[in-house]
Parts: C-alpha cells; sequence; structure tokens
C-alpha cells in the first residue's frame, strides 16, 4: 500500500511542476515572442496558435 502513495506522491510532484513549465517559462517565453515581431508576424503566430488550440479541442 505504501507504493501507491509514492506513486501518487511522485504523481502530483511531476504534475506540478509541468504546470510551472507552461504556466511560468512558456508563457512568458510565448509574451516575448509575440512583443518582439512585426505586426505580419504576429497575425501569422495568433494564427497558428488558434488552430492548434483548436485541433486539440
Amino acid at each position: 500500500m505504501a507504493e501507491w502513495g509514492v506513486a501518487a506522491a511522485l504523481g502530483t510532484a511531476l504534475l506540478a511542476a509541468l504546470w510551472w513549465i507552461y504556466f511560468s517559462t512558456t508563457a512568458s517565453y510565448g509574451a516575448r515572442v509575440l512583443a518582439a515581431s512585426g505586426t505580419d508576424r504576429r497575425a501569422a503566430l495568433a494564427q497558428d496558435a488558434y488552430a492548434l488550440l483548436r485541433t486539440c479541442r
């Protein structure tokens, strides 16, 4: 039974790490890329992001 507790704790820690990586690191990187992009490139990135999110649903 202790193995399940260890597995649950490790799974929760992994989930928290992935959450942090995605929402902290990736979001700020994306914001920097969008801010540094020109208008045409920004529109293309927004279109790609929309298409990706639309197909992942």
